[in-house]
C-alpha cells in the first residue's frame, strides 16, 4: 500500500491530505519554492536568517475499496478476467495486511465490509463467474480519512470504468487496474501479465524491492 510522499501515488496523496486540512503541528523547516506563503511563520522567521514554514503531520491512507468489474464485455478474453481476479484478491489481501479498512465490491450486489472482508473476498473470487449486471452507483464508504478506490477492469472503455469516473469525493483517490491494455491514466496500473501488475504497482508507489505480491491461498488459477 502507498506511503505518503513516495512515488507518484504517494505524492498525490500527500497533496490531497494537505488540502483536507492540516493535522497536528509538527515543527518548522526552511521555506522552499512551491511552499504556500500562508504556511510561513513570520515570527519565527524574524528570529532566523531564513524564512521558516510550519509543518503539520498528515495521516496516511486509512481505507481501501477494491471494485472488480465482472462484466465479460469488459474483457478481451477469459485470461484478462482471470488476471483481474488475481489482482483484486492481491489488493484486498494487501490492504488488510497493511491495517487498512478493506471493502470489496462486484456485480450481483456483492459489497463486503467488516473484519472478515479479506477471507470473504477470497471465497467470492474463488467461485465468481462472468456477470453482465451493471455495477451501478458506487457510493463512498463511511470511513474517515484518506481512501483508495481501485477498479479492476479490462480497459478504459468498460462500463466499470465509466462508473468509477463518476465518483466525486475529495477523500478518495481513484486507481484503475486494466488487464487488457496499458494504463492510460497518470495514476493507473497495467495488468496485461501478473508480472506487469506487480511491476506497475511498485512503480506507482515508488518501490523497487517489496515483498512479492502473490496470489493468496484459496483463489483459483
Amino acid at each position: 500500500m502507498p506511503v505518503l510522499g513516495q512515488g507518484a501515488l504517494g505524492r498525490q496523496l500527500i497533496v490531497q491530505a494537505r488540502r483536507l486540512g492540516p493535522g497536528e503541528f509538527h515543527g518548522l523547516r526552511t521555506y522552499v519554492d512551491g511552499d504556500e506563503p500562508r504556511s510561513i511563520d513570520w515570527k519565527a522567521s524574524a528570529r532566523s536568517e531564513n524564512l521558516l514554514v510550519k509543518e503539520y503531520t498528515v495521516e496516511g491512507v486509512r481505507r481501501c475499496t477494491v471494485v472488480f468489474d465482472a462484466d465479460p464485455s469488459s474483457y478481451l478474453d477469459v485470461d484478462g478476467f482471470e488476471r483481474g481476479i488475481t489482482a483484486a484478491a492481491s489488493l484486498v489481501h494487501s490492504a488488510e495486511q497493511a491495517g487498512l479498512t478493506a471493502r470489496f465490491v462486484t456485480a450481483g450486489g456483492i459489497d463486503l465490509r467488516g473484519p472478515e472482508t479479506g477471507a470473504n473476498t477470497l471465497r467470492v473470487l474463488a467461485r465468481i463467474e462472468p456477470d453482465g449486471s451493471k455495477l451501478g452507483l458506487l457510493d463512498r464508504d463511511p470511513g474517515e480519512g484518506l481512501g483508495l478506490m481501485i477498479l479492476v477492469t479490462g480497459s478504459h472503455r468498460s462500463q466499470g470504468w465509466s462508473a468509477i469516473q463518476a465518483i466525486v469525493d475529495p477523500t478518495l483517490t481513484v486507481i484503475g487496474v486494466t488487464t487488457d491494455e496499458r494504463s492510460k491514466a497518470n495514476i493507473g496500473v497495467s495488468c496485461r501479465t501478473e508480472d506487469e501488475f506487480v511491476d506497475s504497482w511498485r512503480g506507482l508507489n515508488g518501490t523497487s524491492s517489496t515483498r512479492p505480491v502473490g496470489m493468496p491461498a484459496g483463489v483459483r488459477r
